[in-house]
């Protein structure tokens, strides 16, 4: 059903062209149990999440404050990144649906990464479609859905060959969100500096950024949220921008009541988002933070702009149409809005991009731009009030040397909006820090990800083959083999070559009965990667077994070919914990029956004298 609504959703958007697309499904996971991911927050509107599919995990938020809560200036610091930013692609074995919608997701091996699921905590699952087969020509604006606190944020694809790009691709404000603007309240000038946290909306509110604020005290007022921008106090103090790879501009200095902006001392704008260049790495990504909303007397101020997402597109090449006004691909933070008398919102910082293609073939008559720059601040377009903040730059990781051949990649940091209303302006609110285009790497280490592997019999031996992408970086192979599926032992190590995308091993003696082989990648960042398990029966001519049934509710029965003394049987779930089980033998069948065992996939051990056989069962 998916790949035929995927067909009819590609032509109603041909018709459309000027239509925006999306091909990607999100859900917050709630629970991490071994390989079984709970579920909720699911949206399937334009994908859904199916066995043998690979999916994207990615830590949003997480618990990073700390014991940074206090009413001063460093509420907002970083206390530990903890697994913020963290993602990784993992490949869907099985799910369960209540009512045709996803509960739960068992994974296909467990994830390489830590993750967090608590009450200040947001981790996130989005499918990773392979798009075409295996080429692919875009019908319309690619985007994604937009960050709502739980998901969205995240456009993500493959395509296994070349990707054409006649469309734009765009997460341009679909990141951490902007604060609101303050309702009217027309405190005494510049007396609100000491004012950093506040359940109160008479400040403007913080922008959203990598700690989840559950707490309404925290809301409002002049403090960063981490790479959120702070909110205006009053009066008319201008939101902060929101930061990434570079931190915000801070915000406009607020009405003295006079004729200029409060003095050093006493300003009232917002703490810039913070910088998380020092966190940020191929496999640590960060959305761009949410500018802080402006304070407001005169119903006249503005919000904070949101960040930019999160764009990631694996293609073997990307190239551009034969003619065109140029494409771009991008994750701006978007500009916060101009009002006039009051303090006006900070500009959104820009998101992130990951682009793992191997070869780009621009046209020079359709030319790429790659951005995630930082949004500009609002301005106050009267006398010196409270401008916004400039958003923070973005950043953007190319998996092989940046292409400069009819592309242009840049994250320049946002313009601050003015305090007045002269022209040219003289007096502004704060700018981000750093450099522009500091956020543009390439050759990055991207996660590790195996084409395929098989494990295939050839008279009495086992051909073993695998190809892995070439996008990423392995050093080295490592092939492990396993007579139960949970002691492995190494048979050999095999170099990672360049060019090379196809290798193959032969087993010239394997196990007599049931083998199970499986495949580390180990980076050159010593980052590893484990492989989805393959199994190898040979028959030894001297025991044969049936189970049946299977599935099961509460109880199965073992045939054997022969009757078997000092036999011992054992349960183990997916994790491989032992279940308790009771089991009688009659001849050369045993009855083996349980108690309140939960659904999901077990493993029996069958325990010989001279063999050892594992068979998988399915509970329900």
């Amino acid at each position: 059903m998916k790949n035929i609504y995927l067909f009819l959703s590609l032509l109603c958007f041909a018709h459309f062209a000027s239509a925006q697309m999306q091909v990607n499904a999100y859900a917050r996971v709630t629970n991490i149990s071994g390989n079984s991911l709970q579920l909720s927050q699911v949206d399937e509107t334009f994908d859904s999440f199916e066995d043998g599919e690979q999916v994207l995990i990615i830590q949003v938020q997480d618990d990073v404050i700390g014991s940074n809560t206090a009413n001063n200036s460093s509420f907002g610091d970083l206390d530990q990144i903890l697994n913020a930013g963290n993602f990784e692609i993992a490949q869907i074995l099985s799910h369960t649906e209540s009512a045709g919608t996803p509960i739960s997701i068992t994974l296909q091996n467990s994830l390489i990464r830590p993750y967090s699921t608590g009450t200040n905590s947001r981790l996130q699952i989005v499918s990773f479609p392979q798009l075409g087969s295996p080429n692919y020509t875009t019908t319309a604006d690619l985007t994604a859905k937009a960050w709502d606190g739980q998901t969205g944020g995240v456009l993500a694809f493959e395509v296994l060959n070349q990707l054409t790009l006649a469309h734009n691709i765009s997460v341009d404000g679909l990141g951490f969100r902007g604060g609101a603007v303050s309702r009217n309240y027309s405190g005494p000038a510049c007396s609100a500096n000491g004012v950093y946290i506040s359940s109160s909306d008479e400040y403007g509110e913080k922008g959203e950024g990598i700690y989840p604020n559950t707490n309404p005290n925290y809301t409002y007022a002049r403090a960063k949220m981490l790479n959120g921008g702070g909110g205006g106090a009053h009066h008319n103090g201008g939101g902060a921008g929101g930061g990434n790879y570079t931190a915000g501009g801070e915000g406009g200095r607020g009405y003295n009541g006079g004729g200029n902006v409060c003095p050093a001392a006493t300003a009232v704008g917002g703490q810039s988002g913070l910088a998380l260049s020092s966190q940020i790495a191929p496999n640590r990504i960060f959305f761009g933070g949410g500018g802080g909303g402006g304070q407001q007397n005169n119903s006249r101020g503005t919000s904070g702009a949101n960040g930019g997402g999160l764009i990631y597109i694996k293609a073997q090449e990307m190239i551009s149409s034969a003619s065109c006004s140029g494409i771009t691909i991008s994750a701006n933070g978007n500009d916060a809005a101009s009002w006039t008398n009051d303090g006006a919102g900070g500009g959104g910082a820009g998101g992130s991009i990951l682009l793992a293609v191997n070869n780009f073939n621009i046209n020079s008559t359709c030319p790429l731009l790659v951005e995630a720059n930082g949004g500009t601040g609002g301005s106050s377009l009267s006398s010196p009030h409270g401008g916004g903040g400039g958003g923070g730059q973005g950043v953007i990781f190319y998996s092989s040397t940046e292409p400069n051949s009819n592309v242009l990649s840049r994250t320049t940091n946002g313009q601050a909006g003015c305090n007045n209303n002269s022209s040219p302006c003289n007096n502004f609110a704060g700018s981000p820090s750093g450099t522009n285009d500091d956020g543009v790497f390439d050759e990055a280490l991207l996660p590790l990800e195996l084409s395929y592997f098989k494990a295939q019999k050839a008279n009495n031996k086992v051909d073993l083959s695998w190809g892995r992408s070439q996008t990423d970086q392995t050093n080295w192979f490592e092939l492990q083999r396993s007579a139960n599926g949970l002691h492995f032992e190494t048979l050999t190590q095999i170099p990672s070559q360049d060019q090379q995308q196809h290798y193959s091993w032969t087993d010239e003696s394997p196990l007599q009965g049931q083998s199970y082989y499986r495949l580390l990648q180990i980076a050159q960042n010593e980052e590893q990667a484990i492989s989805a398990l393959r199994t190898v029966y040979f028959e030894n001519g001297a025991l044969a077994l049936q189970i049946f049934p299977n599935p099961t509710q509460n109880e199965l029965y073992l045939q054997l070919n022969q009757t078997t003394d000092g036999l011992q049987l054992e349960l183990l779930d997916i994790q491989g914990r032992k279940q308790s089980i009771q089991y009688e033998k009659e001849a050369d069948l045993y009855k083996i029956h349980w108690n309140n065992l939960p659904q999901g996939i077990y493993f029996l051990q069958i325990i010989g004298p001279n063999f050892h056989q594992i068979k998988k069962i399915q509970i329900h």
